[in-house]
């Protein structure tokens, strides 16, 4: 096989991979995401956040979460009470869960292309993916820290 014929094909599994994938977390009951297994603390990437300055091309990214039924868009909040902001944050853990998943596909690439093509195909997998992962993580903590703030209001 030529090398654009592979990367056609590693290109067709990349998408079809993640379309999949989005399409079965957008199927994910709302209690599979409050499991403690799925839960990935936010709050401890604040450096990493700070450092990579999210807060100013976070919103330059594409925003997939409502291509499928069942998906919600994380562009903005719906409202301000506890049941809204908790609903962000799993929403927010959703896509972080499809981000990290998607990863899962990058052995396959290693069983029929070139190792120098097998590392662009890592290397394009955690360019394409760690940003989302990193926005998600960023947003969640966000979330959190005003769900805990109006709280205190409240009290």
């Amino acid at each position: 096989m030529s090398i654009a014929q592979l990367i056609i094909i590693d290109s067709v599994l990349w998408a079809l991979w993640s379309a999949l994938v989005g399409y079965c977390a957008s199927r994910l009951r709302q209690d599979a995401l409050k499991k403690e297994r799925l839960r990935v603390r936010a709050d401890s990437w604040q450096l990493y956040v700070r450092l990579l300055k999210i807060k100013k091309w976070k919103d330059k990214v594409p925003e997939a979460g409502a291509l499928f039924p069942g998906g919600k868009s994380k562009r903005r909040l719906v409202g301000s009470n506890a049941q809204a902001l908790d609903e962000c944050a799993q929403e927010s853990q959703r896509a972080e869960f499809v981000h990290w998943a998607i990863l899962l596909l990058t052995p396959i690439f290693f069983f029929f292309n070139p190792i120098w093509l097998f590392g662009f195909m890592v290397l394009y997998g955690f360019m394409a993916n760690l940003p989302f992962i990193a926005i998600q993580r960023y947003n969640r903590s966000r979330v959190l820290r005003l769900k805990k703030y109006l709280s205190t209001k409240t009290v």
